[in-house]
């Protein structure tokens, strides 16, 4: 779960943002928070399920979402594109740009989490970039002990980077650090130790590259397309439910895998990947493309429709692969659903962290609302999943959302600079809301700037 978040010098955030899924005192909706141990807490025992920011177009919605998979990212996969020479091409165009002093300043993460291990972990880093070329200027991981006293226990480092040195860290990483470095250069500086730490110190660090390996981000600009070979029958089984239940008379989903007449290398690169399949397969391929060892594989989802005569009997099925864009079978909200559904399935199994930019889009609120109870109920949240969404539909924040939930997006009109607030940190009410009376009512001044400003008045002075 995610404790603090706090990042800056990203995209259209200049200034140090700061995000906590922390829950302030409010005797609210108290369904909504989990309780975790004293010792693995820091200010607060008890954190959101989940959040919601609402923000206008262009706020930044998507630019917050978008740190945190560009964390994940850098911490997944910056050794591996150093050793295969991307170093140049994974962070110079992330700085925001309408500062000047932005291009000199780094950017800047700091994430506190709670780990499968039931451990309180703090990341920090600090990028740059020096002609085109990304180096790390600060990379720390640390661990919070449980003292026995207090839930303010000390944090320790696993290991605390400066540049390419290990100033201070476990024996271990200190060990393996010092055996290294005299017979290569062991910490390049372009890019993360943390990515770089693998089996020689697994029980150290597993946790957290487990965490990061399941949080899940969901972008508003890309289609969602769940990784096949994370699901299982039972998982099918559950979505299938849900969407027969909603609409279709869908007896089941299925999975199907084809072998392509492709070799592996012929799909070295991307480009050279849909040259090959768009020559080959002139009329498309419907589903998710795997290589594996022993070949290059379709991978498709098939829904199974029931077919039924005028007295209601069933005479047979009608077979439809879900990843086919040219048909209709299923309507645009309906694949969402299957897919977010699939996400969301796998997050409240893990007890990982989903974050959903623009969760409304091609969804109805119905829907929207019920993701929003799955999270929050404890009968079908067991494992302390967490879930964020971001939106731009005011109404959102009036189903069953403490404020300490609500957080706005705004973007000042002179710098273009993205910013973040809780609404418990802004409101200047502590009165306790009544469940029949809405937050955005309540809270209608505080809301003002995370709406377009754009109305007909405006258009009509344009034209004019």
């Amino acid at each position: 779960m995610i404790v603090n978040y706090s990042f800056k010098n990203f995209r259209s955030y200049y200034d140090m943002q700061e995000f906590s899924m922390a829950a302030k005192s409010y005797n609210d909706n108290e369904q909504n928070l989990q309780e975790i141990d004293d010792s693995i807490a820091t200010k607060s025992n008890k954190l959101l399920k989940s959040a919601i920011l609402l923000g206008c177009n262009g706020a930044g919605k998507s630019n917050f979402v978008a740190s945190l998979g560009y964390l994940t990212y850098l911490i997944k996969q910056s050794y591996v594109n150093f050793q295969n020479n991307k170093q140049t091409s994974f962070f110079a165009s992330e700085k925001f740009k309408f500062i000047d002093e932005a291009k000199n300043e780094p950017t800047c993460f700091s994430l506190e989490f709670i780990a499968n291990d039931n451990s309180n972990y703090s990341y920090e880093l600090e990028l740059d970039v020096d002609k085109d070329i990304p180096f790390v200027r600060k990379e720390t991981l640390s661990k919070r002990l449980n003292n026995g006293k207090n839930r303010l226990a000390f944090s320790q480092y696993i290991f605390h980077r400066n540049f390419d040195e290990i100033v201070e860290g476990d024996n271990s990483i200190m060990n393996l650090f010092n055996f290294i470095k005299p017979q290569k250069e062991f910490l390049l500086i372009s890019y993360l130790f943390t990515s770089n730490l693998n089996d020689t110190i697994l029980d150290l660090i597993n946790p957290v590259k487990n965490w990061f390996n399941n949080l899940c981000i969901i972008e508003a600009d890309t289609e969602i397309m769940i990784d096949l070979n994370l699901i299982t029958e039972k998982d099918l089984d559950f979505v299938t439910k849900i969407i027969s239940a909603y609409t279709r008379p869908l007896s089941r989903i299925v999975k199907s895998s084809n072998q392509l007449d492709i070799m592996p290398e012929e799909l070295r690169t991307p480009q050279v990947a849909i040259n090959t399949l768009n020559k080959k397969y002139p009329n498309g391929l419907p589903g998710v493309i795997t290589i594996l060892q022993n070949g290059v594989f379709a991978q498709d989802l098939i829904g199974i429709f029931n077919i039924f005569n005028s007295d209601g009997k069933q005479t047979g099925d009608f077979k439809y692969s879900i990843f086919d864009t040219s048909s209709r079978i299923l309507s645009k909200g309906e694949k969402k659903i299957i897919f977010l559904m699939l996400y969301i399935k796998q997050a409240l199994d893990k007890g990982s962290v989903i974050l959903v930019d623009e969760m409304e889009t091609s969804l109805h609120k119905n829907v929207c609302e019920l993701i929003i109870d799955m999270f929050n109920d404890n009968d079908v949240n067991k494992n302390k999943a967490q879930a964020i969404f971001t939106t731009q539909n005011i109404n959102m924040i009036d189903y069953k959302f403490r404020k300490d939930q609500v957080f706005l997006i705004r973007k000042d009109q002179m710098w273009g600079k993205s910013n973040i607030s809780s609404l418990a940190q802004i409101s200047k009410t502590e009165k306790v809301i009544r469940k029949d009376v809405k937050l955005s009512k309540i809270f209608e001044k505080e809301i003002e700037g995370t709406t377009s400003p754009i109305n007909l008045n405006l258009i009509k002075t344009i034209l004019n």
